[in-house]
């Protein structure tokens, strides 16, 4: 028995991979030969791997996947954030000595300044 063509259209609609990017939860869709291919989120441009295919169009596995791929980003997240807060940290104690030098000198200038004034009156008296 031939599927009608209407049949065939829809059994081949059927036959697409629903999920969403892990990263911005846009949903996406792909045809069922793409499964396990890398694909790019048209919204947030993340790199995404296309889950298994299931018959009910759904990938059960995905969303167990899609978590450790999303605790992975974060954890990776995590760690690029720490070693900023060490690096804003250390530039913070740089640029705290420096503050401190710096009144330093100017407070040797103004000595300076306070002496050349001092001598600059004491000869126009």
């Amino acid at each position: 028995m031939n599927q009608s063509t209407t049949e065939r259209a829809a059994s081949e609609a059927s036959d697409f991979i629903l999920f969403e990017c892990p990263t911005c939860g846009k949903s996406l869709e792909i045809d069922a030969r793409g499964a396990g291919y890398i694909v790019v989120c048209p919204d947030c441009k993340n790199e995404i791997q296309v889950p298994a295919w299931s018959a009910s169009g759904e990938a059960p596995e995905a969303n167990h996947d899609s978590a450790d791929r999303e605790r992975i980003q974060l954890e990776s997240m995590l760690e690029q954030l720490n070693a900023k807060i060490d690096r804003l940290e250390k530039a913070r104690q740089n640029d705290e000595h420096c503050f401190r030098r710096l009144a330093d000198e100017i407070e040797l200038i103004q000595a300076a300044l306070d002496r050349i004034t001092e001598i600059v009156a004491s000869r126009q008296a």
